[in-house]
């Protein structure tokens, strides 16, 4: 089994290839015409012939060495190489016989053969009298008989070789797995298609050492138990930018970032995974929230200028790992690890659930003003009446579905409205709400409407979440919607589809044949294997806004007693994550209200902007609820007691004035930025 290299070698690996096809077409048109200029008739052999044969030769000789430099992917650069060494050879032995064909010892097509003859180290029976072995031949046979053990030592000393080669020019992406096939094989080929040099390590190969499968995709045995470091080595962990741990059990990807943070730690502390500009904004938490409002309003309509910009610098040798996980319960309990909590060298490390990423991705992407309708002329008032009738509904199934609740719970609140309503979308009335969802009901109320009832209870949606790994399924879900006109009352429609490419070409054409004439719904399409590739772009974009997030957090709260963004656990690091996308949204509505109201408006901003902090108040209490933390006087993060786990009307004027404040803070960060 192998991968399919899309794009083929990357840039210095066709310097190369194409500075050999050039050494060898000069070496063997230049001694063709010189040893031709010196040719002359004799009764065995006349000049034109001799040209047309010999060239006719050498023509196939660069042929077949462009032929290999430009195509056959699937061969190394070494590998490459030599055939064109070894076509160099047979090029000049033919030329260098070419005197005992003149003298009529042998004929042309015995010097064909016996150029060849010379790859084993024999000429036949030709003989040559002292002195006049031509130097042509005498170089072709050093060649053949360099090609000849070339060729052996590179199948005796082959890992040795591949190790090298993957030292020498595999210093981006390394994707570790149990297998070499599912999505450790789409995210290789893709990364490979575009560019991207790629490494698999495979945890359950028998293979021992190096192979390459199908092109340019080293594939590394990896051994858990006795030469893991050794195998991560081999993979160039060292000078890989990017990590993934993709292998099925959690424990197995812990085992391995404690082994790559042993290969790449220098036993520096790191202050932080992202370094943080100054003047950011988090100084401004000690103003009071009305003070931050004017300023973050003065910032957004340009009246103010934002203070000690700079541009985002990423850490020489930085190297970020994601690291694979099953269960929550499963990541809060690896996430106590020191290898998380005491982080050292320049590992930079993000536990990821491949549906969760997915689904995260979507929701951070979506326009909160288009999909709640909110224009430049919507007043305070209607806007934060949108903001409370904003509906939102999910349809599907499987395992990608059942991600998709907590995840709008903890990404998509919008208002004050506690349980948070959602409704469930099925094709029939008998469907029944999946009892796993019975756990949420204290923080989410969802309930189930039948597409056939749906218009007759004039139920207006915002946004549609339709997710699952069945293209069939979503593809008759779109047909019942818009058979019974349901789609006239969605506004956006976001399909998460985990399927084949040929089952996600059908559905993606069927989107585009419905959604041709219809200007509402908005549907976007996409499918899990495409998101995964992005997951390094969607944390260069909120990771840094993250720690904005969680120093302004740390100010505002005080007594909160955080450790600094880079010591804390990684289920607070992704809290802080979730908050920067929410407050990414409210962002895009605070600027939205301030255009349109323009920034003397200050009374009708306030309101709408304490709304907003609210909302993001909602959304970490559906958050911190969703992983078990219950409401308490004291403070403990470790058994998850939290005197600010009340909603918004139940919190006091303090609690509500340090929320606004680090929502504020935040703000002003981002517009710093």
């Amino acid at each position: 089994m192998g991968f399919i290299n899309k794009r083929g070698y990357g840039d210095k690996e066709r310097l190369v290839c194409l500075l050999a096809f050039l050494i060898e077409s000069v070496i063997i048109a230049a001694c063709y015409f010189l040893l031709a200029s010196s040719w002359s008739d004799t009764v065995y052999m006349s000049v034109a012939l001799a040209m047309i044969f010999t060239g006719a030769c050498m023509l196939v000789m660069i042929t077949g060495g462009f032929l290999v430099c430009m195509f056959f992917m699937q061969l190394t650069v070494e590998k490459k190489i030599l055939i064109m060494t070894g076509l160099t050879a047979a090029g000049l032995g033919i030329l260098g016989f070419s005197p005992a064909v003149f003298d009529g010892r042998i004929s042309l097509l015995d010097s064909v053969y016996k150029s060849f003859q010379l790859f084993v180290g024999e000429f036949g029976d030709t003989a040559f009298e002292p002195g006049g072995f031509p130097l042509l031949l005498n170089i072709a046979r050093f060649l053949a008989l360099f090609v000849t053990f070339g060729t052996i030592i590179a199948i005796i000393l082959k890992q040795n070789i591949l190790r090298l080669n993957i030292r020498l020019f595999y210093r981006d992406i390394v994707i570790i797995s149990d297998t070499y096939d599912g999505y450790a094989a789409d995210l290789a080929n893709e990364f490979t298609g575009s560019g991207r040099r790629t490494v698999i390590g495979c945890t359950s190969t028998d293979d021992s050492g190096s192979l390459i499968y199908g092109g340019k995709i080293p594939l590394v045995a990896i051994d858990l138990n006795r030469t893991l470091l050794t195998d991560l080595r081999t993979c160039n962990i060292r000078k890989a930018k990017i990590i993934y741990l993709l292998c099925a059990q959690t424990s197995d990807n812990i085992r391995l970032v404690k082994a790559i943070r042993t290969i790449l730690g220098d036993g520096k502390t790191m202050a932080s995974p992202h370094p943080v500009k100054p003047g950011g904004g988090v100084d401004s938490v000690d103003l009071s929230s009305g003070e931050m409002i004017r300023k973050y309003i003065g910032l957004a309509s340009g009246l103010a200028d934002a203070q000690n910009k700079s541009e985002e610098k990423s850490i020489p040798g930085q190297t970020i790992c994601y690291i694979s996980y099953g269960s929550d319960g499963e990541k809060e309990f690896y996430s106590l690890d020191d290898v998380f909590l005491e982080r050292t060298g320049r590992l930079t490390t993000y536990f990821i659930n491949t549906h969760e990423i997915c689904i995260k991705q979507m929701l951070a992407e979506y326009s909160l003003a288009d999909t709640l309708e909110i224009t430049g002329g919507t007043t305070s008032h209607d806007l934060i009446e949108k903001l409370n009738d904003a509906g939102i509904a999910v349809a599907g199934s499987g395992p990608l579905l059942g991600h998709v609740i907590p995840e709008i719970a903890r990404n998509c609140v919008f208002n004050l409205i506690t349980p948070m309503k959602i409704l469930n979308l099925v094709r029939h009335s008998s469907d029944e709400i999946p009892v796993s969802w019975h756990s949420m009901r204290n923080i989410v109320k969802i309930s189930s409407v039948a597409l056939r009832d749906f218009k007759s209870r004039d139920i207006r949606l915002n946004l549609l979440f339709i997710a699952s790994d069945n293209a069939n399924e979503i593809r008759l879900m779109l047909h019942d919607i818009y058979q019974f006109d349901v789609q006239r009352n969605i506004r956006e429609i976001l399909i998460l589809a985990d399927t084949g490419p040929a089952e996600y070409l059908i559905l993606d054409r069927y989107i585009e044949s419905i959604a041709r004439d219809n200007s509402l719904p908005r549907i976007k399409l996409k499918r899990t294997k495409d998101l995964l590739i992005t997951i390094d772009y969607f944390y260069k974009k909120y990771g840094p806004a993250s720690e904005d997030v969680h120093t302004a957090y740390k100010k505002a709260m005080s007594g909160n007693n955080l450790r600094n963004f880079s010591k804390l656990p990684e289920i607070f690091i992704e809290s802080c994550l979730l908050s920067s996308i929410h407050i990414s949204h409210i962002n895009e509505i605070a600027q939205l209200a301030i255009k349109a109201f323009g920034a003397e408006e200050t009374n009708r901003i306030h309101e709408i902007l304490m709304y907003l902090a609210a909302t993001e108040h909602a959304r970490w209490f559906n958050e911190r609820s969703l992983k078990g933390c219950i409401h308490s006087e004291e403070q403990d993060h470790l058994h998850d007691r939290n005197p600010n786990l009340l909603p918004w009307e139940m919190l006091s004027d303090g609690q509500k004035e340090a929320n606004v404040r680090y929502v504020m803070s935040s703000l002003i960060a981002l517009r710093n930025k």
